[in-house]
């Protein structure tokens, strides 16, 4: 026989409490100086790479699947499949800023001031026959639909919208009430810009990770750099991988 579908409702819950428990490792990681690459934490629970991927990119927990990972990141049996709350649900999920919501095809459609079938069908691109430049108006152009959700999102389960709020990194293009495109499945590396979390309090920044030292680079020469201090607990919550400006 084959084996009974997993309700809806927990397949979600499992998703979120493994992706929980694999950025609570990450950050362990990150804070004792190793990459926490996914290859590793695949190694831990002692699955195929691919595998890991499949599970981020929203393939379903089986049972057997979870007893491991539970046991593999010292869960008790059945953690995986509980609704958890109080300091230890904080510690292994960080909250979203305020105003923030996963990006979704529609949610991406009305940051973008679009109707949802634009993304289900594309948008059209007209592109230039030349190497360079704008397309010539007289120019016959070659026009391909793209689907927005699939350039701006590589994983949808732990890919949320953020709006911005000041210019701190107006230098690199985000302004004050943009939307970022935040990736909570990409390990950070020195140069990326990121949404940290610092003493509870969130900021977008360019991470310096370099040498064992660890800052959050502003982009705009009126706000300081900063270097967490000690007592202080920095924590990436996400990589930005995107930005969306509106303009009318």
């Amino acid at each position: 026989m084959p084996p009974k579908p997993i309700p809806p409702e927990l397949v979600a819950l499992r998703q979120h409490n493994t992706l929980a428990l694999w950025l609570r490792w990450r950050l362990r990681e990150l804070a004792a100086g190793r990459p926490g690459e996914d290859r590793d934490f695949a190694a831990l629970l002692q699955i195929a790479g691919s595998q890991w991927s499949r599970i981020k990119s929203g393939t379903p927990v089986g049972a057997r699947l979870a007893r491991r990972i539970e046991a593999a990141c010292d869960q008790p049996e059945g953690w995986l499949d509980l609704t958890h709350e109080g300091p230890a649900a904080a510690e292994a999920a960080p909250a979203a800023p305020p105003g923030s919501h996963p990006a979704s095809p529609q949610a991406l459609a009305d940051a973008l001031g679009l109707g949802a079938d634009h993304l289900v069908h594309g948008i059209g691109l007209a592109e230039s026959p030349t190497r360079a430049g704008f397309p010539s108006p007289a120019a016959d152009l070659r026009v391909q639909r793209i689907d927005l959700n699939a350039e701006l999102v590589q994983h949808e389960e732990a890919t949320m919208l953020v709006r911005v709020r000041g210019d701190s990194m107006r230098e690199v293009g985000i302004f004050d009430g943009n939307l970022l495109v935040v990736d909570k499945a990409l390990a950070p590396v020195h140069g990326d810009i990121v949404v940290a979390v610092l003493d509870d309090e969130f900021t977008c920044k360019q991470l310096y990770w370099k040498d064992g030292s660890v800052k959050l680079l502003p982009a705009n020469p009126d706000f300081p750099e900063i270097v967490p201090q000690e007592g202080q607990e920095l924590r990436i919550w996400g990589v930005v991988t995107a930005t969306l400006r509106q303009f009318r």
